[in-house]
């Protein structure tokens, strides 16, 4: 072998050796996911976004908690093999890792990707970082995400307070009363570890002293456990999900009951501030007096 042919040689087992270590260690370090994605519905347009402007459902955008502004991730459908690449526009998002949910996407992503953007129960895609083309045969390999799960006495809790608050008012409704008490229950509410803490909160939950026994409401149960579950496993999708965006994580609810044993200052703040639009509000059929709390600041009820 001539000299010149040998530095080829080597060159190419080089250029071959460096390009394979760099691909096995990128899909080391960011292999495919697969879980769910949540549709942001459109209820939850003008929505700001904390990579900046607002939501456009109409866009094909992604959220994601820990990847940066600007960063593209790949969806892939395993039912059907259909991929998106998407742009992450919002890193404040209403899931964590344990839902096993890796993105939640605008109604425009999921039709590209075949899924269905009315639908209330997040879809199981596959996600890959960065943006590259997916094969289906390895996605339907992967390890499908354990259903979070449920404290069966929050569970029984949070669809008696579903059902008895919010009966009337539907699934978006029930909804927006369902991240109320998880608002309250991340902020220690009244020193609240649980959900069933929080609702027995005094003076909170009109249903608790008024119609305890849930008496004529058993037509709205299935729905209210339905949406008790979704909620509390993370699997919120749809309209009910931006709504879930809307209300947001700094919103705390206040009820009339008993609103004029409550002193003068709270009773102020109960029934003159309004958490939501009233535009939303009207939609949802919500009865409830409201008030924002910055996630700092100390709350009290009494």
């Amino acid at each position: 072998m001539n000299p010149l042919t040998r530095v080829v040689s080597a060159l190419v087992a080089l250029f071959l050796t460096t390009s394979w270590a760099h691909i096995t260690t990128t899909s080391a370090a960011t292999p495919d996911v697969l879980g769910y994605t949540g549709v942001v519905g459109a209820k939850a347009k003008g929505l700001p976004l904390s990579c900046g402007g607002k939501y456009n459902p109409e866009a094909p955008v992604a959220f994601h908690a820990t990847l940066p502004c600007g960063s593209k991730i790949t969806l892939l459908n395993p039912q059907t093999g259909a991929q998106v690449i998407l742009p992450v526009v919002n890193n404040n998002v209403m899931f964590t890792a344990e839902d096993g949910r890796v993105a939640d996407i605008s109604p425009a992503a999921a039709r590209q990707l075949g899924l269905d953007d009315q639908a209330d129960e997040a879809a199981q895609v596959v996600l890959r970082q960065g943006a590259s083309v997916m094969a289906i045969a390895p996605a339907q390999a992967l390890p499908a995400p354990a259903a979070r799960k449920l404290n069966q006495r929050d569970f029984k809790t949070l669809t008696n307070t579903l059902l008895g608050e919010c009966a009337s008012c539907g699934q978006l409704g029930m909804v927006a009363v369902a991240q109320i008490i998880q608002n309250r229950l991340d902020s220690a509410f009244g020193g609240a570890s649980s959900i069933h803490a929080v609702v027995h909160q005094p003076k909170q939950f009109s249903y608790l002293q008024l119609n305890p026994s849930l008496k004529g409401m058993a037509g709205a149960r299935p729905e209210a456990e339905h949406t008790a579950r979704l909620f509390m496993q993370g699997r919120l999708s749809g309209e009910a999900l931006a709504v879930q965006y809307r209300v947001g994580p700094n919103a705390m609810f206040y009820y009339a009951f008993n609103i004029m044993k409550t002193p003068k200052w709270g009773r102020s703040a109960k029934l003159q501030m309004v958490v939501m639009p009233q535009k939303l509000e009207n939609e949802l059929g919500h009865r409830f007096y409201a008030h924002r709390l910055a996630a700092n600041t100390q709350i009290a009820s009494r």
